[in-house]
């Protein structure tokens, strides 16, 4: 959940050109901090949503370049 929302606070803090790792990270805390319950939940939930998606696309692609489905890349050279 914490990555999540620091993905969302770089990508703002890009946009007014703050870059420092430390800023981004300590003002991540500090909006997790102070967010509501329920706004912690959501967050949560789309965490989960996003890591999810990202296993599917990691078990696809590890099925697409298992031994059943190698292909040669450069068959026509």
């Amino acid at each position: 959940m914490r990555d999540l929302a620091r993905l969302f606070v770089l990508k703002e803090a890009n946009g007014i050109q703050i870059t420092n790792f430390h800023v981004i990270s300590r003002v991540t805390d500090l909006l997790l901090k102070s967010a509501a319950h329920s706004e912690k939940l959501e967050y949560h939930k789309l965490a989960s949503q996003v890591n999810e998606i990202i296993k599917k696309r990691v078990y696809t692609a590890k099925s697409l370049i298992s031994d059943d489905h190698k292909t040669e890349i450069f068959d026509d050279f």
